[in-house]
């Protein structure tokens, strides 16, 4: 037996070994192809024609992008909370409402194009900055116009800090009834945890942020809402993740009585994602509040019906 013997294997190790490294391979290629695959998504992403009117507003969590428009009083407008939400949600409105007042749109953090940091979102989170965006931006009390989850976010900012607010528009606001119940479990939390991992994170992000899905979605023209879900990089991944877990949920039943501003609720009569069940529960906790319904009109009635809503949104202010 020479020195070497011992360095040899047999070729039942071999094929053995073999099948190792091919397993290795398989699984670093798992991981290399996805990530190869979302540098790509995000890099193209950071490609983009800034707006008109845009601004930036530098908070303690990260830069957030706004557009103001028009003069008189200030009308603040949220976009809703889905993938590849913006305030591009606001564009059929926007230019004709500023003939009447001074409009200001936001992309919430972790939206858009505002900043995407590696955060824990939250309903709160979003809250404190909706608040200190009308403090130290607008600078005087404001009319807020939001809608869904939004919606619930700008009643929430009203309880904490009433004095910013003189008038409300909700649009089909969720946090009441059975979507007043969507909020953070302990599976959420280990869900949460897997999302924002780096590699699966990021794919599952880019799956459910594809062209495909976001164009089916989004009623806004040509492809900003897409770049606009991938601007910021891998990071854009966080925000979707708390909003898959409903950590962006926040229950406002108790709010909703306790609102004692000018609020108008609108719903759309053919809105299958927050149904007429809500309706009629605000309807029991907001005696206050006007109530209009557009006919033919989804979720978003704001965009299915910009006309209405514009000509309404100018006689409530």
């Amino acid at each position: 037996m020479n020195s070497n013997d011992e360095f040899e294997i047999n070729e039942s190790e071999r094929i053995n070994l073999k099948k190792t490294v091919k397993g290795l391979l398989a699984a670093a290629a798992l991981v290399a192809v996805p990530a190869a695959v979302n540098a790509v998504i995000f890099k193209r992403a950071q490609k983009r024609a800034r707006r008109e009117n845009e601004k930036s507003y530098k908070w303690r969590h990260g830069k957030v992008r706004y557009t103001v428009t028009g003069e008189g009083e200030p009308l603040l407008l949220v976009h809703g909370m889905y993938p590849g939400a913006s305030l591009a949600e606001w564009d059929k409105c926007a230019a004709s409402l500023a003939r009447h007042c001074r409009v200001y749109a936001l992309d919430l953090l972790g939206f858009g194009y505002s900043d995407k940091p590696a955060i824990s979102y939250s309903a709160y989170l979003q809250v404190m900055l909706i608040n200190d965006f009308v403090r130290q931006v607008i600078g005087r009390r404001v009319t807020a116009a939001a809608p869904g989850g939004s919606g619930a976010l700008v009643a929430m900012a009203y309880y904490f800090e009433p004095d910013l607010y003189g008038k409300m528009l909700l649009i089909s606001p969720t946090g009441i009834g059975a979507s007043g119940r969507k909020l953070p479990r302990n599976g959420d939390t280990w869900l949460k945890w897997l999302l924002d991992t780096p590699v699966i994170g990021t794919s599952v992000y880019n799956f459910i942020c594809s062209r495909a899905r976001i164009n089916g979605f989004s009623r806004t023209p040509g492809d900003e809402n897409y770049y606009s879900a991938h601007y910021g990089g891998a990071n854009a991944r966080f925000s979707l993740a708390a909003l898959l877990t409903n950590f962006m949920n926040v229950c406002v039943e108790h709010v909703l009585p306790k609102i004692n501003i000018p609020l108008r609720v609108l719903w759309g009569s053919a809105n299958t994602a927050n149904t007429a069940d809500s309706f009629e529960l605000i309807k029991r906790l907001c005696p206050q509040a006007e109530l209009t319904v557009f006919k033919d009109a989804g979720e978003l009635p704001h965009m299915d019906n910009p006309r209405a809503f514009c000509n309404l949104c100018r006689e409530f202010i």
